[in-house]
């Protein structure tokens, strides 16, 4: 279940006070591998119906993803070295 899945579903988000996670190493435009573009390529492909399936099983899309989903889906993403 993602994030936005369960913010539609009504689940709450709540910051705790002096809590936090930290992740260290994140990657560069330079360090990402391709095989990660590809991927995100892919999950982008994927977000319309994500999101189509999200507004029917809620009947609900309050940040209208659905909207976006379309844009998503054409994103070109270049990471790592040349494909």
């Amino acid at each position: 279940m993602s994030a936005y899945e369960l913010y539609v579903a009504g689940y709450q988000f709540l910051v705790l006070n002096n809590a936090f996670t930290s992740h260290w190493g994140f990657q560069t435009i330079r360090s990402r591998p391709s095989w990660r573009a590809r991927q995100q390529e892919d999950n982008n492909k994927l977000m319309p119906g994500f999101a189509e399936e999200l507004k029917a099983k809620y009947g609900s899309d309050p940040k209208d993803l659905a909207k976006m989903a379309s844009k998503i889906a054409k994103i070109r993403v270049a990471y790592g070295k040349p494909i």
